[in-house]
């Protein structure tokens, strides 16, 4: 039986294959979600937050293992965001886009890899989330 960590790392591999195409997507698809993302993401480096996103998903396989740890440049990152003051709909709406972008860039995606991902990004948002 496939593991969830086994799903995700290969959808993983796959959306990569697109290239910068699958961060473009989500990066347009993100800031056109909501004003308020908009005007958080109007002056950040796109070229840096495609790098932050690739790391993000590389956490996000991680986490499918229930005991992951924080690594510090992660535990950074969330400390980063909390001086945001970035409320919880910042980052349902951040794994929301992230598995429309999934989907429209996995050819293999279905529903079991959806729940695979969604777990995944839950267990990273949460960390976020509870930081704030």
């Amino acid at each position: 039986m496939t593991t969830n960590r086994e799903l995700v790392f290969d959808s993983y591999k796959r959306i990569n294959e697109a290239g910068s195409a699958f961060y473009d997507h989500f990066h347009e698809n993100f800031v056109n979600a909501d004003e308020k993302i908009a005007k958080i993401m109007e002056n950040v480096d796109v070229g840096k937050q495609q790098q932050l996103l690739s790391q993000s998903l590389t956490h996000a396989v991680l986490f499918t293992q229930p005991d992951a740890k924080i690594p510090e440049h992660l535990q950074k990152l969330v400390n980063r965001h909390e001086k945001m003051n970035l409320d919880e709909s910042y980052y349902q709406t951040w794994r929301l886009t992230l598995l429309c972008s999934i989907e429209a860039f996995d050819p293999d995606f279905n529903e079991v890899l959806k729940q695979a991902w969604n777990e995944a990004l839950l267990r990273l948002t949460d960390i976020f989330i509870k930081s704030e």
